[in-house]
């Protein structure tokens, strides 16, 4: 069994995932835990640059300026009530900033915040992420992660918008190397794009999809900063 330290773990949520993947292929590890004891501990996020959400030919977008995320570790696998709030929130139609995006009736304007999530550990692909180690999120309860409602700017009116849109599915990120081998309760959680569509496309070997603007070729593009204040989870095992 090898044994690596891991620091960087979590979410980010929202919306995207598109288009199956070969085969997937897991070159070193089989399996991948977080260490024992660690149940209970607060997970928090930070976005370290702006979030966008967006369809294949990017002609419709939603980029939001932050996000923020907290959730506690349930078990050696799962992080549990994960809920993400996405703020600045904007639509664009083929390079146009048309609107402002929040949740569906939301209060706060340019807010977006998710349902409750849960965070799966576990393996990808390594032409999908060379460190072979994700997080999935998906919803609890539900298939809906978020329910965005596009308000179009009075300036644009001649102009058409993004409509507003559900976001359902699942979504795969990876915990890249660098965030591997630390015991200093810091790390990132990286979605990435590749071609238009999610890079990480599998999780596990079972492919991870996310619906929005009525189709599941989109991507989205963010990383997060992690952080596990209190006692940081020093050790994940892997087995070879």
């Amino acid at each position: 069994m090898r044994r690596l330290k891991l620091t960087g773990l979590v979410f980010i949520a929202a919306l995207a995932l598109g288009a199956m993947a070969a085969a997937p292929s897991f070159a070193a590890l089989t399996a991948v835990e977080f260490s024992p004891g660690a149940t209970g501990t607060a997970v928090t996020t930070a976005s370290t640059g702006s979030v966008t959400l967006k369809n294949k030919t990017n002609t419709e977008t939603v980029t939001c300026t932050a996000d923020s995320s907290s959730g506690k570790l349930k078990n050696a696998h799962e992080i549990e009530k994960i809920v993400v709030h996405f703020t600045g929130c904007s639509a664009e139609k083929s390079g146009v900033t048309c609107g402002e995006a929040r949740t569906l009736h939301g209060a706060v304007a340019k807010e977006i915040v998710t349902n409750e999530l849960v965070g799966k550990l576990g393996l990808i692909a390594s032409t999908e992420g060379a460190s072979e180690v994700g997080i999935r999120l998906e919803p609890v309860g539900s298939t809906i992660f978020a329910e965005l409602e596009i308000e179009k700017n009075t300036t644009n009116h001649l102009g058409t918008c993004v409509a507003s849109t559900m976001a359902e599915g699942k979504i795969t990120g990876e915990v890249p190397m660098a965030s591997l081998n630390k015991s200093n309760g810091k790390g990132e959680l990286i979605f990435a794009e590749n071609a238009g569509l999610q890079k990480v496309k599998k999780f596990e070997g079972v492919a991870t999809t996310l619906t929005a603007f009525g189709s599941t070729a989109n991507a989205l593009v963010t990383t997060e900063s992690v952080s596990f204040p209190g006692e940081p989870l020093e050790d994940v095992k892997t087995t070879p």
